[in-house]
């Protein structure tokens, strides 16, 4: 029987075992889970950052349409030649009242009798137009009693110390008691108002302070 004729194969000619992809492990896994978390972050972060741009270009030009109607508003203001500094304080109190109180909270809140003190038009003047206009809708809640009851007012009494038992100030020569008035709501260092309270209910004007200036 014949056998044929035989080759030998060499051991480099021999094909070679086919590799299988590495299995994925738990730690590959989660690389590919927190790539494709830090990618959406990514996205998320670009998105924010678009609608801020956009809220901060709105406030502009909400800013500068405010200041264009101040600016129209102060032009077309009459020019009143007031007697003294209280009936220019007056006048802008009663102005406050009509413009901030609708016909039903004026006549439930009537700006009542009150006293306008040496030193309160001085104060008011020196601040900004903005923050005048402010001052008037805090000192008309105080004229007309309204501003004891409103919790952004944060009315409370003077006191002659830090503490929160520290005695109010009070007045010798007529026992007013001295009150405090929040012109910016949970603002910091916010204006406050400062108000005596007299013993037959009327209200004086002070003076209008920064945050830190607890004299009367």
């Amino acid at each position: 029987m014949s056998m044929g004729t035989l080759r030998l194969v060499e051991a480099s000619e021999q094909p070679e075992p086919r590799r299988l992809p590495p299995a994925k492990t738990d730690a590959t896994k989660k690389d590919a889970q927190l790539l494709a978390e830090l990618r959406a972050l990514r996205r998320e972060n670009a998105n924010l950052a678009d609608k801020l741009q956009d809220s901060e270009n709105r406030l502009r030009g909400a800013q500068k349409k405010l200041r264009g109607l101040q600016k129209t508003r102060d032009e077309v203001a009459p020019n009143i030649d007031f007697a003294d500094a209280e009936e220019w304080v007056r006048h802008h109190v009663h102005l406050g009242w009509l413009e901030n109180y609708s016909a039903i909270d004026r006549a439930a809140h009537p700006l009542g009798e009150y006293l306008v003190g040496a030193a309160f038009a001085e104060s008011v003047r020196s601040l900004a137009p903005q923050l005048q206009a402010k001052v008037w809708r805090v000192t008309v809640d105080v004229v007309t009693r309204r501003g004891r009851h409103l919790h952004s007012r944060e009315a409370h009494p003077l006191r002659s110390g830090t503490g929160a038992r520290a005695p109010e100030v009070v007045r010798a020569e007529d026992d007013a008691r001295c009150f405090r008035y929040s012109v910016g709501f949970k603002a910091a260092g916010a204006r406050r108002l400062h108000a005596w309270h007299l013993r037959d209910g009327r209200v004086e004007l002070c003076r209008v302070v920064t945050h830190g200036d607890m004299s009367p």
